[in-house]
């Protein structure tokens, strides 16, 4: 599962990496497609949008891209808010090895997303973040502080983080 996958880059190597190891697996790619804050008050950001008549076109580019790759079997878009979705997916029951986290940066985001999709994880699954670095302060004080809450330093490797559960 990846939460915030905006054009399909993360999730299109997950897959193939998948492909290639023989897995059968699913994708779930959680994204508004609407971009983030960032992305609207920053004028060099704001053109990734790719705005038409005022609406984003990153949904369309994310399935031009997956289709592309031949990856339309494994990847399934689920555009929604990551909130919603994680309530949607609790509710049905839905359950992960891994969660991808990519969406919100800011620190209430991002810790949201770390509770909401944690209780998605299977035992002996992991929880994933990106943006572990300096420029991204909320990334790492949610994911050292959830970590807390559970016992666990996160492990960081570049500016990837996991939580692992037992």
């Amino acid at each position: 599962m990846e939460v915030g996958t905006w054009t399909g880059a993360s999730a299109m190597h997950m897959a193939r990496v998948a492909r290639g190891l023989g897995l059968t697996t699913e994708i779930l790619c959680v994204d508004s497609f609407l971009g983030d804050a960032e992305h609207w008050m920053l004028a060099r950001q704001r053109s990734e949008l790719r705005l038409e008549f005022g609406h984003p076109q990153i949904y369309r580019q994310f399935l031009a891209n997956v289709v592309h790759a031949g990856l339309e079997e494994i990847i399934t878009p689920f555009p929604c808010t990551s909130a919603h979705a994680a309530r949607i997916l609790t509710r049905e029951g839905v359950r992960c090895d891994i969660a991808y986290l990519d969406a919100g940066h800011e620190y209430r985001d991002v810790l949201t997303d770390i509770q909401d999709y944690w209780v998605l994880v299977r035992d002996g699954g992991a929880l994933i973040g990106n943006g572990f670095r300096p420029d991204r302060p909320g990334v790492r004080a949610a994911a050292r502080e959830f970590g807390a809450s559970i016992g666990q330093d996160p492990e960081v490797d570049g500016d990837k983080w996991v939580l692992r559960k037992e």
